[in-house]
């Protein structure tokens, strides 16, 4: 049996922690996926179509996780190569600075005459 839009909008509207909250306290002694569990404002909802649209929420719970890990690397790997890039300029200007503090000593002790 299908969520009709009326049970589906109820769901949605409580979200999933308050319907898992719902679930949880009612089911002493009503742990059969036929039973109904009241207090939505459509009327009672059948656990197992409950238990389903849940399924379906840590479904999209998850996906958004794995979403959100795979960008949190793809930023992680790009601070990676700016710090790399940021390591290898100053090592580069060091160097720079060294060659050309090199040359300024060689021209002071033997100046162009």
């Amino acid at each position: 049996m299908p969520l009709s839009d009326d049970q589906r909008a109820d769901l949605e509207r409580m979200g999933s922690r308050r319907v898992r909250l719902l679930v949880t306290n009612y089911a002493d002694g009503h742990t059969s996926p036929e039973s109904f569990i009241p207090g939505f404002p459509s009327g009672q909802i059948r656990r197992d179509v409950i238990d389903e649209w849940l399924a379906e929420k840590d479904h999209e719970e998850r996906l958004r996780s794995e979403a959100s890990q795979i960008e949190q690397n793809r930023i992680a790997r790009s601070a990676k190569k700016a710090a790399w890039i940021a390591a290898i300029a100053a090592i580069v200007a060091a160097i720079v600075a060294i060659i050309a503090a090199a040359i300024a000593g060689l021209a002071w002790l033997y100046p162009h005459t």
